[in-house]
């Protein structure tokens, strides 16, 4: 990959994929912080290279217009799955009981 994501999940189904230095395989699901500086890769490049790696889930969380996008991979390609933005709660797949309060993290 180029670079790496914020956050790597790997599931308890996949746990037996992570080895000593790291997982073998992609991870079940990848966040992006989205900075000023790598945004546009992270949005291209990075979305592409997760997709092509099989990473089931993708969200991206961009403090500059204070949105959150969550993707899921169907046929190859990244659906969007849920999207919040500002002030409201923030939830989707894998883990639909955690909910993100998105001004928190504005703050």
């Amino acid at each position: 990959m180029v670079g790496q994501p914020a956050l790597r999940f790997v599931s308890r189904q996949r746990q037996g994929s992570i080895q000593e230095a790291s997982a073998q395989g992609p991870p079940d699901r990848v966040v992006e912080v989205l900075a000023p500086r790598t945004a546009r890769r992270d949005r291209t490049l990075k979305r592409q290279l997760s997709q092509r790696d099989g990473v089931l889930h993708s969200w991206l969380v961009d403090p500059q217009s204070r949105q959150a996008v969550a993707y899921r991979l169907e046929g190859g390609e990244y659906v969007p799955a849920a999207q919040a933005q500002g002030q409201r709660l923030f939830s989707a797949l894998p883990f639909p009981d955690l909910a993100l309060p998105l001004a928190d993290l504005w703050a």
